[in-house]
């Protein structure tokens, strides 16, 4: 195992979160940023790495906006895991993929979510998993507006 994701997954105090969700174009494909976001961020021991792109435009990753979303995820650890724990794998050979996809280290956890593995879920837990979705993304783009 890589070392550097050795250290990231086993030290308690890191913290990772990625997420990304946009349209399934070609990159030089004029709407291929219109709905895009695109967010990668590590915090291992006190190093912060990653990027953040919204749209077509990026942003500075800050210790605040980590501590933001580190917060978000505390706030929201357990929906964050029934989320994932709903996901069924079989639901693969139904879509053809693209969505959001999230990662998430938060302490001991690793949580992935995958919106191709929730097309056959209910449509009670469809509503939870897009509402728990817009929620993250408008967390996102109100800090970021907020602190341009």
């Amino acid at each position: 195992m890589n070392n550097e994701l050795y250290q990231l997954i086993y030290n308690s105090s890191s913290f990772m979160f990625e997420i990304y969700d946009g349209r399934i174009l070609p990159k030089d494909h004029p709407n291929y940023y219109d709905d895009l976001i695109d967010i990668k961020v590590i915090n291992r021991y006190d190093n912060i790495s990653g990027h953040i792109i919204i749209k077509n435009e990026e942003y500075q990753i800050t210790k605040d906006f980590v501590d933001s979303i580190f917060n978000y995820v505390e706030l929201n650890i357990n929906k964050l895991i029934e989320m994932s724990l709903k996901q069924n794998s079989e639901a693969e050979k139904y879509t053809s993929g693209g969505g959001l996809r999230l990662n998430i280290k938060y302490k001991s956890m690793l949580i992935s979510i995958d919106e191709r593995y929730t097309i056959i879920m209910s449509e009670q837990e469809q509503n939870e998993f897009y509402i728990l979705k817009q929620n993250i993304i408008n967390t996102i783009k109100n800090y970021l507006n907020a602190n341009k």
